[in-house]
Order: structure tokens, then sequence, then C-alpha cells
């Protein structure tokens, strides 16, 4: 179709498409058989004009379409148009071609005949393009439940690739079908597709070789040459040419068509190839062949003599793969033919069951050309012979069962052209039989023979003319020439030339060609030319004759099956839209007998039915015809007629059928039908539940009763199974309860002997007591381990032989709970440094500073900065980067805010401390630049006085560089800060607790720093010394609590001891024990510190004298910290107990730093460990001994 401007349909909202495409329906009237002047030529083809003008190409006669090619798209065939035409009456919407496709399709599969669809017209007409859509509507509204696959894709997929191999653009079409086409698609009794079937008829092969000008060869040759496949041209060797390089391609001058794009259509057919599961090999095999035939186009012969010639030009052979040394046309008809076969066995589907058929014939149209030949005479004689089936069907047949009926109608006079047909393909006397007779004949026979032999036979017929059976006058009228005959066809008359007659009938193979083509390597030509063929001795029949015989079988196919027809008309022969000839489409009119058609419409009776059928389908519409009917059937007709108060008016009885005039009669029964229906099946519903129920429980009793029947057998046999089984049971249970009385006495005896002499060395008579005394001791001893180190509850009651090695148990035990709690601390190094730095402050200021036990409960922390830590401080890298200058190495240790007191006005000012590992670093606090520093070999000692004060000052060398005396200062941190500084110093030994603190200045003069108690703290200052007052602080609760639980543990009683018992406990049971026995230790602990604290309120501390090497230094030590118990063990308890309830819970510091969050917490009933059995384990955590020798270098050794 010509590329134009679409047809656009606007919809509004709210509207639907039906009500658009009714409106849009306006021009003329929608069936002819409405016309006023139905008898008037000039009316029918003013009513086409009307409607070819505004867009409305399909028109009915009754139940025939007369579709116009509008040469241009309309959107008409969209799924939207497909979906609305779907399951209507005829003329419940306006014409179109969907509509009589769904009629046919719903006749099939409601009334299960098989239906037919013939398409007629001439060529251009656009018989090709209403085939296509009459598919596309079957495929798109067919039922589909996958059964078949995806046949309905094969269906729609064969068309691309018989156009490919059949179409070719003629003078009249630009898709001309140049072959006959009758394509069968079979259904199943719901309407689905199962399969299909195509027979192809009389192929024009002369076009392979020869093309008129203006027109072009086949479509795939165009294809090919423009597929763009550079891989399959290289193959074909046709690779940088085009079609005009070829012989077979160029002769009608008309390679390239605006309308076609072979490019694309190429891919279609590659697509179509692949659903249709033609194999790789099968498509190349195709392609090559197609790709030899247009190199054999390229050959050239050279006379040698009248029997011999040579290829003039040999190195042509190198371009082609195989020489077939046949005509090239009879290879691609044998092609052609092969691929029509292998696309039926592609649609073929194995169904057993009933099966419908819907036929769609697409066959060429009537031709008549500047120069016809044989082909042309065979294509009219086929439309000959589909012309007398359409007489045969709708005119003559009519009025032939109007009289045999009996029904009363005026008779129309048609023209019949049964004696047209009779004259081609008679017996004996045809055209088809003298043209076999003169090839058959001996000698030398021409064409001019043939026509004379003609002339001779139709002299006297009324269609026949030629140039020797006219008169002188005519001659100047026909122009028939000396090898030209005119047949009076139906559709106008036609002058044929007779030359090539001959030949194209015989259409022969020499038998050396064949055997040749036989033994080809390609699987197709094998096929095509198979090996049978030359076995057989009788002579092929003539192309006529093969003809007549397929021509004559599709009318018996036709015949069998309900018609449709669609007839197609072409509105011009410029292929030009809206250009509307009436001339041209006048001539179409005529030959296509339309208006014969319309008057028999008019005349007759648009439907009839046998009464059995009638009755049969529409027997429910009336109470006295359902659901059956005891008269005759005509009178049941009669009845259902009259109660749907029709008259005879509406319809007639014939003798066997029933004639309805009006199709809207005939729709407005079958619509009260298609409602009745809906009861009918409700009905039968209904009952078909009933009968289904009642055979469930019939079905359902009867195998209760026998499943009831063996259910109750079943059981007996299981009682009678478990009655002897219980027996065997309790026999055999008998003889084993015997026979363990028996051992039982035994083992008693044995036992009773073993007891008696079980304080007696091992011998034969006490080895299994003594045996079974251990092993029963160890089971018990295995439930009633410690659980902890400070579970000191041991087994009783040990027998006299296993007393050694209980002792050694239990000793092995406690070690392996040391070993395993020590491994604990060592695998948490910040742990361990912490308890090394605790230790550090416990050995310097236990029993000399009386802030002491205020500091033991919190953990020492490497980043006092405020407001902001060192860590987050943005001034942090400016800092370190001053720092590596002095050392490269210089790590920060210790960071903290500290009072800086001049050492001669005594004025405070406000700093921040650095510990570094090489030096002590004093900062501005605002900018944090660099205010003094002192390496670490400079450094003599600390002095600390013994209250509560924050005071502590760094005794500075006299040789340092810039000396300017001793440091004093101030933190609320003290402790921890001097621990820290001299554990990074490697100065711990140089730690002084002292009453008062003597420093020097840069002058050599001396000052003293005096302390004493007072409500707040204050400084008092002269020229000499710096008095400092501190409150008294209270000392922790806890600290005297765990004090006291020390001392009077020592002399409180052993625990209870675990008896021995024969029944080993659970692990709930021995969770439960232990829980109880923590609480009961807990509960004596509360009970103590309490004591103590009430007693700790009545005493004062006693002052105690000790000795320094700065001189005598008094101490006030308060009684609790007289004790025996060893400093080390106090402070690990101080360090670990963070709050009162310590001792009996978690430890968790309230206020964790970085070094707390590394620290893990772990549980109270571990101090007992610490302070009480396993001293020697904790010395290897910490050596007390050695502890003045920790440092910064010796944390992670050995000894640490």
């Amino acid at each position: 179709l010509q590329e134009q401007p679409k047809t656009m349909i606007h919809i509004k909202k709210g509207r639907s498409l039906r009500d658009v495409h009714h409106e849009s329906d306006k021009a003329g009237v929608q069936d002819f058989v409405l016309l006023d002047n139905f008898q008037s030529e000039d009316a029918f083809i003013e009513n086409l004009r009307k409607r070819f003008k505004n867009d409305l190409i399909y028109t009915y006669i009754s139940n025939v379409v007369v579709s116009m090619n509008p040469y241009h798209e309309l959107k008409i065939y969209e799924p939207e148009y497909i979906r609305i035409y779907q399951n209507v009456n005829l003329y419940e919407l306006p014409p179109h071609i969907f509509a009589i496709a769904d009629q046919a399709y719903r006749s099939m599969r409601d009334e299960l005949m098989n239906q037919c669809i013939l398409i007629s017209g001439e060529s251009g007409a656009g018989k090709t393009e209403a085939s296509k859509k009459i598919l596309q509507f079957l495929a798109l509204s067919s039922v589909n439940t996958g059964k078949a696959g995806n046949i309905r894709d094969r269906l729609l997929q064969s068309n691309p690739i018989l156009e490919a191999f059949g179409n070719a653009k003629t003078i009249r079409n630009d898709n001309s079908s140049r072959f006959g086409k009758y394509m069968e698609v079979q259904f199943d009794f719901k309407g689905e597709p199962l399969g299909g079937k195509i027979l192809n008829y009389l192929l024009e092969k002369c076009r392979v070789v020869y093309q008129m000008p203006g027109e072009r060869n086949f479509h795939i040759f165009y294809m090919i040459m423009n597929s763009g496949d550079q891989q399959l041209l290289q193959h074909l060797g046709v690779h940088n040419l085009s079609a005009d390089d070829f012989h077979y391609t160029s002769q009608g001058n008309a390679s390239i068509v605006k309308t076609i794009n072979d490019k694309n259509d190429y891919r279609q057919l590659l697509d179509a190839f692949k659903s249709l599961a033609f194999s790789v090999g099968e498509v190349k095999e195709l392609l090559s062949i197609i790709g030899g035939i247009i190199h054999i186009g390229q050959l050239e012969f050279e006379a040698l003599s009248s029997d011999d010639c040579m290829i003039s030009m040999p190195n042509m052979l190198t371009n082609i793969s195989k020489l077939f040394g046949v005509s090239q046309k009879a290879v691609y008809d044998r092609v052609f033919t092969w691929l029509v076969k292998r696309i039926n066995k592609s649609l073929e589907i194995d169904y057993t069951g009933r099966k419908t058929v819907m036929g769609l014939l697409d066959i060429y149209g009537f031709e008549i050309m500047t120069i016809n030949s044989f082909e042309q005479f065979c294509i009219n004689y086929c439309n000959e012979k589909l012309q007398q089936l359409f007489i045969e069907l709708t005119l003559k047949s009519e009025q032939e069962e109007y009289r045999r009926e009996g029904i009363h109608w005026n008779a129309v006079d048609y023209f019949n052209n049964k004696i047209i047909c009779d004259m081609v393909e008679e017996n004996h006397h045809g055209i088809i039989a003298l043209l076999n007779e003169a090839c058959l004949r001996p000698g030398n026979v021409t064409d001019l023979t043939f026509l004379e032999h003609m002339n001779k036979k139709l002299l006297r017929h009324p269609h026949y003319l030629s140039h020797a059976t006219i008169s002188h006058a005519q001659r100047k009228t026909l122009s028939l020439g000396r090898h030209d005959f005119q047949i009076k066809h139906y559709a106008g008359d036609v002058n044929y030339t007779v030359d090539g007659f001959i030949d194209k009938n015989n259409d022969q193979l020499f038998r050396d060609l064949k055997e040749a083509m036989s033994k080809s390597s390609t699987t197709i030509l094998q096929e095509c030319f198979p090996r049978s063929e030359l076995e057989s001795k009788r002579r092929p029949p003539t192309a006529g004759t093969q003809f007549k015989v397929s021509l004559n079988a599709l009318i018996e196919i036709l015949m069998e099956k309900t018609p449709s027809y669609v007839r197609c008309i072409k509105p011009n022969h410029d292929k030009r839209p809206a250009l509307f000839d009436a001339d041209v489409v006048r001539h179409q009119v005529k030959y296509l007998g339309l208006m014969e058609n319309l008057r028999v419409r008019r005349a007759g009776f648009a439907y009839r039915r046998p009464f059995e059928n009638f009755l049969q389908r529409y027997k429910s519409l009336c109470p006295q015809t359902w659901p059956n009917w005891d008269g005759s059937v005509k009178d049941g007709v009669k009845m259902l007629m009259d109660h749907l108060q029709y008259d005879s008016s509406y319809y007639q009885l014939g003798h066997t059928k029933n004639f309805i005039r009006d199709p809207k009669t005939l729709f407005a029964i079958e619509r009260l039908f298609e409602e009745r229906r809906h009861w009918i099946a409700t009905r039968i519903q209904a009952v078909f539940r009933g009968y289904w129920q009642k055979k469930c429980f019939q079905r359902l009793r009867s195998a209760s009763i026998v499943m009831a029947a063996n259910w109750r057998r079943k059981a007996a046999q299981k009682r009678l199974a478990e009655l002897k089984l219980a027996y065997t049971t309790l026999r055999l249970a008998l003889i084993r309860w015997i026979r363990r009385r028996q051992h039982a006495k035994l083992v008693i005896q044995k036992f009773i002997r073993g007891f008696k002499t079980r304080n007696q060395p091992r011998c034969a008579d006490n080895a299994k007591f003594l045996d079974f005394v251990r092993y029963r001791w160890l089971m018990e001893l295995r439930e009633h381990l410690p659980h902890t180190v400070l579970d000191r509850t041991w087994i009783r009651n040990t027998p006299p032989s296993l007393e050694h090695a209980s002792a050694l148990l239990r000793r092995m035990h406690k070690m392996q709970q040391c070993r395993q709690y020590r491994n604990s601390v060592n695998k948490n190094p910040a742990l361990k440094r912490a308890l090394v730095l605790k230790l550090l402050a416990s050995e310097a200021f236990q029993n000399k500073k009386l802030s002491y036990p205020n500091s033991i409960a919190n953990w020492f922390v490497q980043d006092r900065l405020q407001p902001v830590p060192f860590s987050q401080h943005p001034l942090r890298n400016n800092v370190v980067k001053a720092l590596e200058r002095m050392h490269r190495d210089t790590a920060v240790n210790y960071v903290i805010n500290v009072t800086k007191f001049d050492r001669k006005s005594f004025k405070p000012r406000q700093y921040v401390l650095v510990a570094t590992n090489h030096s002590i670093i004093v900062l501005y606090p605002n900018t944090l630049k660099l205010n003094f520093s002192l390496d670490y070999p400079q450094v003599l000692g600390f002095s600390v006085s013994d209250q509560y004060d924050g005071i502590f000052v760094i005794h500075a060398s006299p040789t340092t560089p810039s000396n300017k005396g001793d440091w004093i200062f101030h933190t609320p941190y003290v402790i921890e800060a001097v621990t820290q500084i001299a554990y990074y110093a490697n100065k711990i030994k140089e730690i002084k607790v002292q009453k008062s603190i003597a420093f020097e200045r840069k002058d050599t003069t001396q000052g003293t720093i005096t302390f004493s108690a007072g409500p707040e703290p204050t400084f008092r200052k002269n020229k000499q010394r710096l008095e400092v007052f501190s409150p008294v602080l209270p000392v922790p609760e806890h600290y005297f609590r765990f004090k006291e639980y020390l001392r009077n543990r020592k002399n409180e009683p052993q625990p209870p001891m675990v008896a021995m018992q024969v029944r080993r406990q659970s692990a709930h049971e021995r969770n439960y024990e232990h829980e109880k026995w923590l609480e009961t230790q807990r509960q004596f602990s509360r009970e103590k510190i309490v004591q103590g604290m009430l007693q700790k309120k009545s005493q004062a501390p006693p002052i105690l004298e000790a000795q320094h090497i700065y001189g005598e230094v008094t101490h006030d030590v308060t009684a609790q910290q007289q004790n025996g118990v060893s400093n080390i063990w106090s402070d690990v308890y101080n360090v670990i107990s963070s709050s009162e309830d310590a001792v009996y819970g978690e430890v968790v510091d309230p206020t964790p730093t970085k070094l707390e969050q590394n620290i893990s917490v772990f549980p109270a009933h571990d101090i007992y460990d610490v302070v009480e059995d396993t001293q020697n384990a904790i010395y290897d955590v910490a050596d007390v001994n050695n502890v003045q020798n920790f440092g910064p270098n010796s944390v992670g050794n050995s000894a640490a």
C-alpha cells in the first residue's frame, strides 16, 4: 500500500469506539440490498463512490463483502476493532471484513460446519491484504489454551515467506501474487486453531527469466541483494554489487520501488523462518539456490553449430557454486513447491479429536495484459471456474433450491459461464485436450499447428475467435494477428498469443538433467528432484493437465464447505488514493457478477436451514417444543415461529427447510437464543451437579464400607500382633529378671566381701568394691567441683584410699583456676596496664597520703585536657609537630590541666602539662604553645604532701639548661598525675610523701610549702613559704567495708563441705546450689561490713612515725590500714571496686574514659581470688618485689 496520511479517528472522553464507528458510517447505504433502485448499475456504482470518498471501503450484498482498495492505510484494523467485531451479528456494526470473518468463525465453531472464504478480484484489488486481515482476525479472536503452541504465530508468519518467493511487482500492483494459494486452518470443537495446510497453484515461473518493463522479479531476489548481510552476500558471491548488475533482476528497470523496503522485508523473512522452525542449514541452502539462479542468469552461450554451443565467458563459472544443468524456471518452481510443503510440515499437529476447517482462498485475479500467453490463459481459466462455483452456490443453486422446496419467488436471469469452462476443459474437444494432443503428436509440431487444430474444432463456438475464423471486416476491429486467438470470457474478451503454448505446456526436463540434480549435495535439491522420478517410465502430465486436475480438486474442496465471499475492486489503474474511475469500477462490477448477486438476494431469502437443524437449535425458545417435540419437524418449526409471533411475511416453510427472508429476523431469533442458552446452561449444570453429587455419594458410601471392613480386619490383625508381642516381651522380661536376680545376688555377695575387707590391701575380694568406690567418688567429684577460685568447698567423706588423690586433685584444680584467671588478665593489655599503674600508686601512696583511698575507685586516664580533649583539640597537630622537632619519636602519653605557682610570689597561672616518652612539657592553655620543657634525666624526683590537697613539686637538676628551679603544680588528680609522670620518667622510687615540701629557686634559695587541714581549699603566701589548707575528705565506705571483710574472714570457720551423694545432680541443681552459696557469702559480707563501720566510728586513727630519705615524715594512718594484708591486694580491690555494690556485682565505672572502655568488666567474686587463695598466681601478674623496675619500656615484658 502506498504511504499516505493515516486516517485518524478522535474519540471524545466517555464515548466508546463502537459508537464512534457507527456514527462515522453515514455515507450511502451499508448493504446494497437496501438500495431503492437495485436494478440500476449506475446507482450501484454511485453508492460505491460515495462510500469510497469517505474511506468507507466495505459494503455488503447480504452476506457478501465488497471491498474497495483505498491505496493508503486506514486505522480500522487495530486490535480495538477486532474486539468490537467479535461475537456480534453481521448487521450490528458497519460493514467490515472482520464481520465476515467472525460470522464464518462462529458458524464453524457453534454449528461444526466447515467454512471457506473466497477472495476474488483483479490484480491490485487488495486480495492479498484482505487474506492477511482475515488471518489476523482469526489469530487474535480464536480460543487460545496453548495446546497447539504458537500455531497462531506460525499461521501469520507463513505469509512473509510465501510473499517473498511468490509475489512480485507488476505494472498494476507492487505486491502481486504470482501464484494461487488456498490455506486451510484446522480448529478443534472449542474453536482453537490446531494447525494448517497450504495448497499452491500455477506459479508464474517464467518471471524468473523475463520481466516486462516496469516490473520486477520475485521479491526474494531483491531482498537478498539489499539485505545488508555482508556474510551472506560474500557467500553468494554478490557482495559489492546491486540488483542492476544482474540480468535476471534488471530487465524491468524497476529494482528500486518507493513503496517496498527490501531490507526490512528481509529481516521479517528471517523472523518468519525462525517462527516456522526452519533450520539454519535449510535457510542457507534455500538462499544459496536463489544465489545460484542469479549467477546462472549471467552466463552467455556461443553457438558452434546447429546442435552445439559453448560458454562464451568460462570465468563466470567461478562465481557459481554449482551448475544446475537445468532450466532455471524448473529449479525455482520446484523449490517453491518444496517451500510450501516445508511450511505445511511446520503447521502439522497430531490431533485425533473432531476438527473443523476454515478455508481461505487467495488466488490471482482476472488478467488482460498487452501480451497474453499460456500463463494468462490458465489464470483466466481459473477465474472462470471460480465464477462458475459462485454461480452454482449463489445464483443457480439458490434458484433451483427455491423451486425444489416449493418457495414462491421471482426468477432472476444471469449469465452461466459453464459453456466457457467446457470449451477449455472438455475431454477430447477442449482447448487443454487439443493442446495435449499437439504435444503428443509425433513429428515437427509448432504452435501454429496447434492454432489450426483449434480453429477446426472450435470454429462455430460462440466464445472463440481467431484470425482464420472471423470475417474480413472483423479483422479490422478485433486486431487479431495470425498467431492470436480470442476467448470471450465472462469478464471480457481476451486476445491470447499462441507462441510458446506447446513448450510451456510440455514443461519437461531431460532425464540426464534430472539425474544430475538428484545427485546434488544440497538436501533441498535432492528432495525437489527425487530418484523415484527417474525410475518412473510414465510420461509426466503436462502443465495444463496438472493445473486442470488441481483446479477441479480445489473446486471439490470448496463445494464441501459453506462459502463466504469477499469481492475486491480497485478504484483506478494508477494506484492513487481518493481517485474513483467509474469505468474501471463498472468493468469489475460486471465480471464479478455483483448485480446478479444483488438481484437474487433481493428476490430471495437470506437464511435457510433444514427443519431438523433449525428445530434442534432453537427449540428451547418455545415451551411446546422444549425439551422434546413428538410431532413432525415441520409442525415443530411452525409452532416455534408462531410462538415467536412471526407471520408468513417473515418466513416460508419449504418441503425440508425453513426460509427466513430478512437477516434481521434471524438476528433477533439468535439474540433470543443467546439469552435462553444461559438458562439452559444453568439447568444442565444443576442437573449434572445433582447427578454428580449422587454418584460421589454412592462412591463414598461404597468406599467407606470397604474401608471399614478392611480397617476392622487390619485392627484385629494389629491386636493379635500386639498380644503376641506382649506375650513374648513378658516371657523375655521374666527370663531377664530371673537372670538379673541371680547376677545381683552374686554382685551383692562380692560387694559384701569387699566392704568387709575394704581397709585391707587390694586383693581379689575387695578389688571390684574399691574400683566401684573410686569410680563413684570421681563421678561425684566431677559434679561438685568448685566453679570459681572463691569457692572453697570440696567433696567430703573421701574414702581413706583416695585421701591423697583428693588432696592432689584439689591443689591441681585450684592451680588451673588461678592459671585461667591470670590468662584472662594477660589477654587484656589495657586492663593489665591499668592494674600496673594502680599497683605503682599503691606502693607510692598507700598509708602515706590521706587522699589515696578516695582515688583508688577511679581508673587512671591518659587525656585529662578540658574543655576539649587533646585527641580532639584543633591544635593537636601543631603540638605534635613541635614535639617531633624536639624528639623524632615523641609520643604524647599523658595530658592534664594544671595550676602552676610562681616560685617567689606564688602567683597561680593555668597551664597544660604534657608527659611524653622523653620529657615533661608545659604548654599555654589557649594556644598550646611551648612554655618550658624538662627531659626526664634532669628530673630528680617528685614531692607530694600527706594531706588531701593536690600540690605536687617536680624537682629539677641544677645542671638543667636555663634552670629556673623546681616546679610547683596543683591538680585535683594529683595521685594519677604523679604516678603516670613518674612511670614514664622511670622515677617511681623518687616519689616522696612529706608533711611539708622544700623546693629550690633559680637563685638557689629555698622555699617551703606547708599543709594543714581547713574548712575549704585555700592558699596563703608570703616571701618564704606557701601555706596550703585543704578540707578533710571522708574515707569511702567500701574501703572500710573491704578491710573489715578481710580481717573477719581470717577468723571465720571453714565453709561447710559438700556431702558425698550417690545420686548425680543435674546442671540446674548445681547452678542453684552455687548461686545459693554466693548469696550466703554476700549476706555474710554485708553483716561484717556493717559491724566494722560501727566500730570505726568510735576509734580514732593512731599516729605512726616513718623514715624518709629526705628526713622524718609523720603520717596519719587509719587502724584499718594497719592490718597485715599486703598493700598490693587492697589496691587491686580498690581499682576494681568503683562503688559500694562492687563487691556484690559486676564492676562498671560510671565515667568511662578511652582507657576504661577497653578494660573488660569481670565479676566481683574474682576479688576474693585476688585477696585470698591465689596469691602466688597474682604475683605472676605483677611482681611486687620488682614493681619499682616497671617503666614505659618494660610494661609488656613477661614479668609485667
